[in-house]
């Protein structure tokens, strides 16, 4: 199954994997799993803007999270993805390998590039990551389950919506498209609720 959430900053994520029932694999950015490029992008995506810090003082703090931060999510199993690889071929085929043999991902598809609702506090969701669904009804000939999670902050909790199964009607593109915005809509809702 996919579970599929709002990713509301730094903590959302761990949230998840701390309170789901079963274990889950992540799909996280491809510079958080590479001990060259950790430093950097924690720096620049976290430091800077959540902590608001900045120069020696920030870059010593990037570090050490880095070194706590890398073997932590290596053996949570994520799944490196590089939104900059059009195909994102390891990311698919390692979320393959671990769909097939019953594994549960875990996907924030919010698009770092787009601004912030500020009525959901989500930004838009990407859609390329449904072509696991696709794959997987042509690879094994079943549907494959999508579960919205919303994450409540002000309740410090998390949401699981009812269990979602996407037909393809059209074509894959626009389908994508379509049940990327039907699951932003479910998450909306279960913050709401």
């Amino acid at each position: 199954m996919l579970l599929v959430g709002n990713h509301c900053g730094a903590t959302g994520p761990v949230q998840c994997v701390l309170s789901l029932p079963r274990r889950v694999y992540p799909w996280i950015v491809v510079d958080m799993l590479d001990p060259q490029r950790i430093v950097p992008y924690l720096y620049q995506d976290f430091i800077t803007t959540t902590l608001h810090l900045k120069g020696t003082f920030g870059w010593f703090l990037a570090k050490a999270i880095a070194k706590i931060a890398l073997p932590l999510l290596q053996g949570l199993g994520c799944i490196a993805v590089d939104r900059y690889d059009v195909r994102f071929s390891g990311a698919f085929r390692r979320s393959m390998e671990l769909l097939e043999t019953g594994k549960a991902l875990l996907i924030f598809p919010e698009d770092p590039l787009l601004p912030i609702n500020p009525q959901t506090g989500m930004r838009p969701f990407m859609s390329g990551f449904l072509w696991l669904c696709v794959l997987y009804e042509r690879k094994t000939g079943k549907r494959l389950p999508v579960i919205p999670i919303a994450i409540v902050p002000s309740k410090k909790s998390i949401v699981l919506g009812d269990p979602l199964v996407f037909p393809l009607l059209q074509s894959p593109r626009e389908d994508m498209k379509r049940l990327a915005l039907e699951l932003e809509i479910n998450i909306s809702r279960l913050l709401k609720r």
